[in-house]
């Protein structure tokens, strides 16, 4: 119930269709083609710098988002092929 009133008083925020929104791609160096994209509006990407002391750590949460973006990969692509 006050998460449904949260969501009633929540500001609404307005964006340019072009200029504000953030795009990020990674591109096949040879083709020069993108892979992937991530697209949005008020695209917002935080890093807990309390914990990512180290290039190790920062290796740490590099493959963790590698993963988490491989799982979704899979998940669409293995969702696509069974509509087909």
């Amino acid at each position: 119930m006050e998460e449904e009133n949260k969501l009633k008083d929540e500001p609404i925020v307005q964006f340019k269709s072009i200029s504000d929104v953030v795009a990020l791609q990674v591109k096949n160096p040879d083709i020069e083609e993108p892979l992937a994209e991530i697209s949005g509006y008020d695209l917002r990407v935080s890093f807990n710098f309390k914990y990512l002391k180290s290039l190790q750590d920062i290796e740490v949460a590099s493959s963790a988002i590698g993963d988490l973006f491989k799982k979704m990969m899979l998940e669409e692509l293995l969702g696509k092929r069974k509509t087909e």
